[in-house]
């Protein structure tokens, strides 16, 4: 009787190992699908603002003029004779491609170092997020409203003392059941500095 030529058995031991690859594959993508699946969570993430302020040397922040008059941030228009010392702030935050804003908060231009923050409350802005990750960035901003109710287009207030020119911050939230509080100050040398408190609330769901 004759034996397996050694071309045919070539052939069959081929076909084992690609059997064997195509289990060993299945098993793999098997174990990927249960470490992506496993764990995943979904989460309220709730951004409290309790201080919002900006100081500028000259003492005000709207410097545009219209027709000789200045802007207003009370009325919405151009209808001072001198710059306002009020300004409207608001802050902007972002989680993933989901960017949210908080309501305006009328504040003086006070002198920098601001001393007294004036704290506030029922300013919030939420989040709902699904994740299997242990953390997320929030990119925060401190903005100035203009003369345009679009709140995209506000102006940003420097709040990273750390790094003069980087205005924004990026903070790490861990995703599990806290509150964490963040102060966020302005570099001295920046010409709009602003000062912002916020509490960060995780919460399961």
């Amino acid at each position: 009787m004759r034996g397996l030529s050694s071309d045919t058995a070539a052939k069959v031991n081929a076909v084992g190992v690609v059997i064997l690859v195509v289990i060993a594959g299945a098993a793999a993508a098997a174990l990927i699908a249960v470490f992506s699946y496993e764990g995943k969570g979904s989460y309220t993430i709730t951004v409290s603002v309790e201080a919002m302020e900006v100081s500028s040397e000259s003492g005000h922040v709207y410097n545009v003029q219209k027709d000789g008059k200045y802007f207003n941030p009370t009325t919405g228009h151009f209808d001072l004779n001198t710059a306002s010392t009020k300004a409207v702030l608001y802050m902007s935050a972002t989680m993933g491609s989901k960017t949210n804003y908080s309501d305006n908060v009328s504040r003086d231009v006070k002198p920098w170092p601001i001393g007294s923050p004036e704290e506030i409350s029922g300013y919030n802005i939420g989040f709902k997020v699904t994740t299997s990750e242990s953390s997320m960035k929030m990119s925060v901003f401190l903005l100035l409203k203009g003369s345009s109710n679009d709140a995209s287009e506000g102006s940003i207030i420097d709040i990273y003392d750390e790094k003069p020119g980087e205005s924004g911050i990026s903070l790490s939230v861990d995703m599990k059941d806290h509150t964490e509080t963040f102060e966020l100050k302005g570099n001295p040398d920046s010409t709009l500095k602003g000062y912002l408190k916020i509490a960060v609330t995780v919460k399961s769901s």
